[in-house]
Parts: structure tokens; C-alpha cells; sequence
């Protein structure tokens, strides 16, 4: 199932598909490791929702919810990535 990131709960595994948005957004993301194909797990939000803490190879990183809305990813399940 195709969703926004800013659309799955803590732990949940996601697949990147697409990255929307300027090629300035898409590039600054890709540089902290947000690339297709690649596998994140949501690990928690901040206490107001935002910003998102996820786990993305081998690192955490913390986004705005606004940012990871205009990323999509494939749902997968939660044994594939720690």
C-alpha cells in the first residue's frame, strides 16, 4: 500500500517510492539518505507531532511533518528492518 510518510505510525517500515516537490527539496533529502528504494522505520513523534523521528540507514534523523508528506513510501512489513 502506497502512503505518505507522514501517514505511518511509530514502527511502522516503509520502502521510499518517490520523493515529490522542487528538485532543491528532493536533493537536500537525498543527501540525508531519503532515496527511492532505500527502507526507514517511523521510530516516534515529538510530543506535538512534529517534527518525526525516523530510522533510516543505520542513523535516526528528525524531519518535519511537513516534509515527510511529500514523501511517499510502500508499507512494508516490520520484520524486514530493525
Amino acid at each position: 500500500m502506497i502512503k505518505r510518510l507522514s501517514e505511518l505510525e511509530p514502527h511502522e517500515v516503509g520502502q521510499v517510492i518517490a520523493i515529490r516537490g522542487g528538485a532543491r527539496f528532493r536533493q537536500r533529502l537525498m543527501a540525508m539518505g531519503i532515496t527511492p528504494g532505500t527502507n526507514l522505520v517511523v521510530r516516534k513523534f515529538a510530543p506535538l507531532g512534529d517534527p518525526i523521528e525516523i530510522r533510516v540507514r543505520d542513523y535516526s534523523l528528525s524531519i518535519r511533518r511537513k516534509d515527510a508528506f511529500f514523501i511517499l513510501v510502500k508499507q512494508i512489513k516490520n520484520d524486514s528492518v530493525s
